[in-house]
């Protein structure tokens, strides 16, 4: 019997139930699972992206059958030079009777940009991505601030003897006053970004050398749209003067400090931003987790300011279709460039 044909490209629409059979399947994950429901996938894939034309999700396929897929989350690096096009692979996965199907998946996606990402990972994972090409350049920290410590240990449900003990930990943290931002500092709550804001946005790479990705009103405004979680978005204020802006999303009872910029290069300037963005994020009754994710080491003294902790660090990898990288410049590989914004 001849081997049948494999063929990648891009999956349409129409496609969701046999991509979504295929996730659950390969993750082992129920019906009811949250990022895998057909409305999220429509928009991960399909709905209209700044950054990409047409559909960012990919398959290969065995006659009628999709026995692999990945979906693109689209970024631009700003280099200061030539803008290079990178991109994380989510919802990555292979049916294992078609053994070569994932890596089919991984070179495709590769031929259509200039850098691929990976951040962290399981153990698997972290095994194979050197294995396929992959270099280790940086290291991401996970920063925590829990706000409502004994409603935390409440709803998680631990009883164990950690869990007070742990309770009582983050109490005794909330005793230590964090960095306040000072009255010359607001933030408004807006629903949409319009061009006003363009101005704060990321146009080149920063003081500290590192890259960060481009950031427009029309980006931040698909995120807004996401149906996974309650993303929302802010405008930042110096002495009444538009500074920066923020982006927070909401999931369960965490909220994810997803991205603060401001134009500047004071590390002071920036512990204020974190300060007034984290007090707006703590006004939720319901939240009890603040949580943030930085690459540069220049913003970890400004986040443990705002009463963050360190409390994990991950690998970012990267491969290149071609050498186009600048020597020795890292990336800020934002939350905005991830689907960490709504797992």
């Amino acid at each position: 019997m001849a081997r049948q044909a494999l063929e990648f490209g891009p999956a349409v629409e129409t496609d969701i139930p046999a991509i979504r059979r295929l996730l659950r399947d390969v993750f082992g994950v129920p019906e009811d699972w949250r990022v895998f429901q057909p409305e999220i996938l429509a928009w991960k894939a399909f709905r209209p992206h700044p950054f990409w034309s047409g559909s960012r999700s990919y398959v290969v396929r065995a006659g009628e059958e999709i026995v692999a897929h990945g979906c693109i989350v689209p970024s631009e690096v700003l280099t200061g030079g030539e803008m290079l096009r990178g991109a994380r692979i989510v919802d990555w996965a292979a049916n294992r009777s078609f053994p070569g199907t994932g890596s089919r998946i991984f070179n495709g996606i590769l031929q259509l940009v200039d850098v691929v990402f990976a951040v962290g990972g399981s153990s698997d994972t972290l095994r194979i991505l050197p294995v396929i090409g992959f270099k280790k350049t940086q290291t991401c920290t996970r920063y925590v601030r829990v706000i409502r410590p004994l409603r935390a240990w409440r709803m998680s449900g631990d009883r164990s003897w950690k869990g007070p003990t742990r309770a009582a930990r983050d109490l005794l943290r909330l005793t230590k006053p964090a960095h306040s931002a000072g009255a010359e500092w607001s933030i408004r709550r807006i629903e949409r970004f319009d061009e006003t804001a363009a101005p704060v946005m990321p146009l080149a790479p920063g003081p500290d050398d590192f890259m960060p990705c481009r950031r427009t009103p029309e980006l931040l405004n698909y995120l807004l749209a996401c149906p996974a979680a309650a993303v929302e978005g802010y405008l930042l204020f110096r002495r009444g003067q538009l500074a920066g802006y923020a982006v927070l999303s909401r999931v369960g009872q965490e909220c994810r400090l997803a991205e603060v910029w401001i134009a500047s290069s004071s590390a002071g300037d920036w512990a204020d931003a974190y300060a007034v963005t984290a007090n707006a994020a703590s006004q939720a009754p319901e939240t009890t987790t603040l949580t943030a994710r930085v690459f540069s080491p220049e913003r970890s003294p400004t986040l443990a300011a705002a009463g963050f902790q360190a409390v994990s660090s991950e690998p970012l990898f990267r491969k290149e279709r071609e050498p186009k990288w600048p020597d020795g410049r890292m990336v800020e590989v934002g939350v905005l460039d991830d689907d960490y914004l709504y797992l």
